[in-house]
């Protein structure tokens, strides 16, 4: 059975602008935490995560994904936020500047598994509870103390402590699933190399 989001894709390229709303909102979140921290902008984080869905809807009729609809977004984005990293003069690795931007397809396996991960562990922060993601946040992206996150937000420590469990047990069974799949990977590499 298809994928949600592939569902979504192929209903809007036949005309259901919904559909591509539903898409907008489910990778929205997610795109614009990975755009940020590949850019270290927030705010132009959200114009380049914009710009991609501007993209692809410019491209209804002649847009053809072959891989999941999440993978190519990622990917995308990659090379949207190495673009405006080259335009500010940001150092790259040697690496990353051998992609070809036009074909994702080009990113080699290590590094879209890494974007992957990446893509994965940010749609689950996006779809914590609010309070709990807000939390989240003031912990691992703005380095505040339990203590002054406590008190920002006016609720005890105990409540801090309660959200960060319930965030870090959602992002540790990613990381769990990723490497029971790491694990597979390797076992069936192995496998065929005997």
């Amino acid at each position: 059975m298809k994928r949600e989001e592939q569902q979504w894709f192929e209903r809007w390229q036949n005309g259901d602008d919904r559909a591509f709303d539903a898409l907008f909102r489910k990778f929205y979140k997610p795109l614009c935490y990975v755009a940020a921290i590949k850019t270290k902008d927030v705010h132009s984080a959200e114009d380049i995560v914009q710009d991609l869905f501007a993209d692809i809807f410019s491209k209804r009729d002649t847009l053809e994904i072959v891989t999941s609809i999440d993978k190519y977004l990622y990917g995308a984005l990659f090379f949207k936020c190495l673009n405006f990293n080259k335009k500010r003069n940001i150092n790259h690795s040697l690496d990353e500047l051998s992609f070809d931007p036009k074909d994702i397809m080009s990113i080699p396996s290590e590094k879209m598994e890494e974007i992957e991960l990446e893509a994965r562990i940010y749609e689950a922060i996006a779809s914590l509870p609010d309070k709990c993601r807000e939390i989240f946040e003031l912990s691992r992206f703005k380095n505040k103390k339990n203590r002054e996150i406590a008190d920002m937000l006016n609720i005890s420590i105990k409540t801090v402590e309660t959200h960060m469990g319930i965030a870090l047990k959602k992002l540790g069974s990613i990381f769990y699933e990723y490497l029971n799949m790491l694990i597979i990977d390797i076992l069936y590499f192995f496998s065929k190399n005997i």
